[in-house]
């Protein structure tokens, strides 16, 4: 069952260029519940106008999925499924009418049972889905293998910042930030989040990014907000949160919007 949350309580202000963003963190309001069988941790997904797409594993078959749930006709649609290997903890955003699927953790039967995050599974393939047409193109991968990281779409960039990865054999938490200039397929090395993190969410407002949660290399939950100016190119810690751990976000009109998760 895949329950989609949206509302909630304020929980903190600070300034962003565009003047006073509230970070709404809570599940009061509404939700819809869609008889959607995923393995858990596997969805990513965009919305666009009235449509929000999702992608990945199947429960069952351990298949890559990929699907779009038209808001006002409550109604789903298979899409062509993206031409990898089931994969779950992808990050993906949207830029234009494309959809860019980016790293995660290759699916077997052994991780899906467990639901362990396995080294030697965790990738830096990269695909992008076109909505027009309803196809995927393989694009350069990243620049190093990343599961549960989190992007975000500024014009034609997209922001990849943390994430697990693979160093000299081992399984870490990174605090790596790199950028995808969607126009010129070509990966760039940003400076790094203060803090490495999993699990987190990332935001931008106007040209400012914003980074929640997310658990660090402890395992212990996250809980400085940070903020990087993309035009200076300089992160900083705007505050601690009261709270920490892997959840959710959506922007809405300015505001961000925390729902759901574990601590």
């Amino acid at each position: 069952m895949l329950t989609i949350e949206v509302g909630g309580n304020v929980q903190h202000q600070f300034k962003s260029r565009r003047g006073e963003t509230t970070v709404h963190h809570g599940t009061k309001g509404c939700s819809t519940k869609l008889k959607q069988v995923f393995l858990c941790r596997s969805l990513s997904g965009v919305q666009k106008n009235n449509f929000l797409f999702l992608f990945g594993t199947d429960n069952e078959r351990l298949l890559p999925v990929s699907m779009r749930y038209n808001v006002s006709t409550n109604q789903w649609i298979d899409l062509k499924p993206v031409p990898r290997q089931a994969t779950v903890s992808s990050t993906c955003s949207l830029v234009n009418d494309n959809i860019y699927l980016l790293g995660g953790m290759f699916v077997n039967q052994e991780s899906a049972l467990r639901l362990q995050y396995q080294k030697d599974l965790i990738t830096s393939t990269a695909h992008c889905y076109s909505i027009l047409n309803n196809e995927w193109l393989k694009i350069d991968d990243l620049p190093q293998c990343l599961a549960k990281s989190a992007s975000c779409s500024v014009g034609r960039m997209i922001h990849v910042c943390g994430g697990m990865t693979v160093l000299e054999d081992t399984k870490q938490t990174t605090n790596k930030h790199y950028a995808y200039d969607t126009a010129a397929s070509l990966w760039v090395t940003k400076p790094a989040m203060l803090v490495g993190r999993c699990g987190h969410v990332l935001e931008a407002v106007d040209s400012v990014l914003y980074v929640f949660g997310g658990k660090d290399e402890t395992n212990t939950p996250a809980i400085s907000i940070e903020s990087f100016d993309i035009v200076s190119e300089q992160w900083t810690v705007i505050q601690d949160a009261t709270f920490g751990g892997v959840f959710s976000s959506g922007l809405v009109s300015g505001d961000i919007f925390i729902t759901g998760g574990f601590f």
